[in-house]
């Protein structure tokens, strides 16, 4: 990390005094903070904080060093945003950028409403994976993306947080009553060491789900080893319901699919959260108007849609 790009992470610690409360404002680990924190005291050779068990108390060459450099980076991100105003005023409409799953069922039915609410000129979608979106959001080709953490330098983005969305294993009800006549005990929860035994079906290999998939398992001595790979959750929910294996996947009712079962298993799979992003330097208010906007609406979409789909 260069000297300027730590300057964040110095301004955060000093204003929050905790590394935790830091890394919540940076959406970054508190881990991260700690070791950028570090490498940036060796790097100027000055010790900048005291850490006590009442939290990170600024040495006076901290206090120095922050009265003199935040004036000065306040001033850049205020012209940066100054800038921006003026690019987004002249603009005909934004780019929206998610996987293909999300635009369909979250983005596309509040449209019309976004339309009549912002009144911009024009919407455009662009179909990318989850990493796919992240760098598609800081290099510009989108304003704003749709995506799930966690997120590839993450410090390069402001985040708005939509909802935790549980994933579960999935099979449609043939599958599940043939598995059930192999196993010792049909009538018990499932463990993963059977799931893993079963045809899965997965999210690309490459791909940030695949990742997490993989780092869960692991944590329970498994490896994971798909027999099918899918590019989007549609695909997986209709693969599953022909009957061809277990997919890892979101609630199918909230993307408006019955024809699944969710597996009984004695290890629940984390939730993932749900986010919107767009790169931190392009957050001024009239952006973070059209998130608020697109977050209210999609979440009262996920609310109906959780309300009829609760037995």
């Amino acid at each position: 990390m260069s000297r300027l790009s730590a300057y964040p992470v110095f301004h955060a610690v000093f204003e929050e005094r905790r590394l935790a409360k830091a890394a919540e404002r940076l959406c970054v680990t508190p881990s991260a903070v700690s070791h950028a924190l570090r490498d940036f005291e060796q790097s100027l050779g000055v010790k900048l904080f005291e850490r006590t068990p009442q939290g990170l108390v600024p040495t006076p060459r901290a206090r120095r060093l922050y009265g003199k450099t935040k004036p000065l980076f306040d001033a850049v991100r205020d012209t940066e945003e100054a800038l921006l105003q003026e690019k987004v005023g002249q603009s005909e409409g934004f780019a929206l950028a998610s996987v293909h799953t999300f635009i369909r069922f979250f983005f596309v039915p509040v449209v019309g409403e976004l339309s009549e609410a912002l009144a911009p000129a024009k919407i455009r979608f662009l179909t990318r994976s989850m990493r796919e979106t992240a760098e598609a959001v800081a290099q510009g080709e989108a304003l704003v993306g749709g995506t799930m953490l966690p997120i590839a330098a993450p410090e390069r983005f402001f985040v708005m947080p939509l909802t935790p969305l549980p994933e579960y294993f999935l099979a449609s009800s043939a599958f599940l009553q043939a598995a059930q006549q192999r196993r010792r005990a049909p009538g018990s929860p499932w463990t993963l060491e059977e799931i893993v035994r079963e045809p899965l079906i997965t999210l690309q290999r490459d791909s940030v789900s695949f990742a997490g998939y993989s780092r869960y398992f692991e944590q329970y001595g498994l490896h994971i080893e798909p027999r099918y790979e899918v590019l989007q959750e549609d695909l997986g929910f209709d693969l599953a319901a022909r009957g061809l294996g277990v997919f890892i996947g979101f609630d199918p009712r909230l993307f408006g699919f019955d024809g699944l079962e969710m597996l009984d298993c004695r290890q629940r799979l984390p939730a993932r959260d749900l986010v919107l992003i767009c790169r931190r330097e392009k957050a001024d208010a009239k952006t973070r108007r059209l998130m608020e906007a697109m977050a209210a609406r999609v979440m009262d979409l996920i609310r109906r849609a959780e309300k009829s789909a609760a037995p």
